[in-house]
């Protein structure tokens, strides 16, 4: 009956233990955001001294009633007749002088009744045999104070592993970010470079543009300027060769010529020009005979270059402006 009572005692205390470890391990894990490694660990822990404790309290109190109840009925059983001391035998009466001093009585001697405990009870003196109750919930107090030991170790070494695979795969990230921002460094110096040149070449494109633009201004300006002064008689020139048709009935399309249009073409044809190779072989002498012989043109060969684009288009090269009229895009 007592070690059912016992085993009972147990099964409550570490059955206790166990919800209370198991909702102590949900809280953690769930509201309190600890891992589920670290909160498991301290719900083991917990659970354990719980059981520990709840044992301790309630366990081995019990056990320890029940075997002073067992006690007690053993001593309980004895015989009233064991505690009483036998009745002293008198011994011989021997005769007593008359001179003699009479001896004193001696007191019966009795025997030393046995020890009692505090309420009466006689004890036996014998060897208190151990409690199986009591010895099973030792072991399981020591088995699971060792289980939490080595829960604890494990957790200890987990974290420590997770410490280390962390500041491995930091590491790893800082290298990579370093050398991509390294990267990313060259990336950017090389693309300012470009920019730098690109800049510069722009920039030199369009001094160059201005000088162009200036120098045919000036250029220009001094062709009006002198085609509006009349030349005296010495500029005049000499009249270059003409022909009176264009060689083999076709006659060069000399509006490819920057500054020779439609109307111009019919003049110069009217003169006796029909060929680029008569425009390139023309001497300044002819260059100014025919500025100053071109009705409503003059000073346009000098103006516009007509000999140096003629000696292009004859050797069979060809212009900028040459291409945007075989394109269609001028006339």
């Amino acid at each position: 009956m007592n070690n059912t009572s016992g085993a009972e005692c147990l099964k409550w205390s570490w059955g206790i233990a166990v919800a209370t470890g198991v909702v102590l391990w949900l809280v953690l894990w769930v509201l309190s955001s600890w891992s589920f490694l670290g909160s498991l660990v301290v719900g083991i822990l917990f659970g354990a001294i719980v059981g520990a404790v709840l044992t301790a309290l309630m366990c081995r109190e019990q056990s320890a009633s029940a075997q002073a109840s067992a006690t007690t009925g053993r001593t309980t059983a004895t015989p009233a007749a064991a505690a009483v001391p036998p009745a002293a035998t008198p011994s011989p009466e021997r005769p007593v002088s008359a001179d003699a001093d009479p001896e004193p009585a001696s007191e019966p001697k009795m025997d030393r009744p046995p020890p009692s405990d505090s309420v009466g009870n006689t004890t036996e003196l014998e060897t208190e045999t151990p409690n199986p109750v009591v010895e099973e919930v030792a072991a399981a107090a020591d088995a699971a104070e060792a289980e939490a030991l080595r829960a604890s170790e494990n957790a200890a070494a987990a974290e420590s592993e997770a410490s280390i695979a962390s500041q491995i795969e930091s590491d790893r990230a800082f290298d990579a970010t370093t050398e991509q921002t390294e990267e990313a460094k060259g990336e950017a110096a090389r693309a300012a470079e470009a920019a730098a040149l690109a800049r510069a070449e722009a920039d030199a494109a369009a001094a160059a543009e201005e000088e162009a633009v200036a120098q045919a201004n000036a250029a220009s300006d001094a062709a009006q300027t002198i085609a509006a002064s009349p030349p005296p008689e010495h500029m005049e020139g000499t009249r270059p060769a003409g022909l009176d048709a264009p060689r083999n009935g076709t006659a060069d399309d000399l509006k490819r010529i920057k500054g020779v249009g439609p109307k111009m073409e019919q003049l110069c044809n009217s003169l006796g020009f029909y060929h680029f190779d008569q425009i390139a072989a023309w001497t300044p002498d002819e260059v100014r005979w025919v500025d100053q012989n071109l009705k409503g043109f003059k000073g346009r060969v000098s103006r516009d270059a007509w000999v140096d684009q003629a000696q292009h288009l004859a050797s069979g090269g060809e212009t900028e402006f040459s291409r945007k009229v075989d394109d269609g895009s001028v006339y």
